[in-house]
């Protein structure tokens, strides 16, 4: 039996580097698009398309990521691997204050959150910072993909190249799922064009970040 890669893109409205999280080796969606981390399966691509704007008249990719694990929040927690991915408030710069690995399972089960952009003090009231967080839960897993197997542009997102790709890719609102019995040669070439250009991994800071921020330079190579 085929296995049948799918593409799942959104248009990410808010990028900080909170979600996803393209740091340290890995891009990860911890938080937010609770669907997607819930049924995406290793393999499948999620994509974040750039919002429209009267300033950009085109669409444009934000990250493209090849789902290479799919963890639970606590094996996501307790792996070595992704310490660097918890939050840290005693540093300055935002790549290490947007960490997305804010679930720690506690001893009655349950889990707590801590503190992070998430944290109760970043909502206007509890009804919505409840809300958050039951959507951040619901979706029970968090999806990886290694350096080699994503594309994150950040404040300078790329030109999604043909309306064919833009049709095949676009959704205003919500999530699209491609389910085709193979993923679209279109997308494909894209993917494989990036990688010839050698635009891999993590490529410029997110745009809601300082200009003078250099320090995620130091942090990732």
């Amino acid at each position: 039996m085929v296995k049948i890669l799918k593409i799942y893109s959104y248009v990410v409205r808010d990028d900080c580097g909170l979600a996803p999280n393209p740091f340290w080796d890995h891009c990860t969606l911890a938080l937010d698009q609770e669907l997607i981390r819930k049924i995406a399966k290793v393999g499948d691509w999620v994509v974040g398309l750039k919002e429209k704007s009267e300033k950009l008249e085109d669409h444009y990719l934000l990250f493209a990521m090849q789902v290479t694990e799919k963890i639970t929040f606590d094996e996501y927690w307790t792996n070595p691997r992704f310490q660097l991915k918890r939050p840290d408030y005693s540093v300055d710069e935002e790549i290490f204050r947007m960490g997305d690995n804010i679930y720690e399972l506690g001893h009655d089960g349950e889990f707590i959150q801590q503190y992070s952009a998430h944290s109760r003090d970043n909502y206007e009231s509890d009804e919505e910072w409840e809300k958050q967080k039951r959507e951040d839960l619901h979706g029970e897993f968090v999806l990886v993909s290694d350096r080699k197997f994503y594309h994150y542009f950040g404040r300078e997102p790329v030109k999604i190249p043909s309306k064919e790709l833009v049709d095949i890719l676009y959704c205003d609102i919500g999530h699209k799922c491609i389910a085709d019995p193979e993923v679209p040669q279109e997308f494909l070439d894209f993917i494989e064009e990036l990688n010839r250009q050698g635009k891999v991994g993590f490529v410029n800071p997110p745009e809601i970040w300082p200009n003078d921020d250099e320090t995620y330079v130091q942090c990732w190579e």
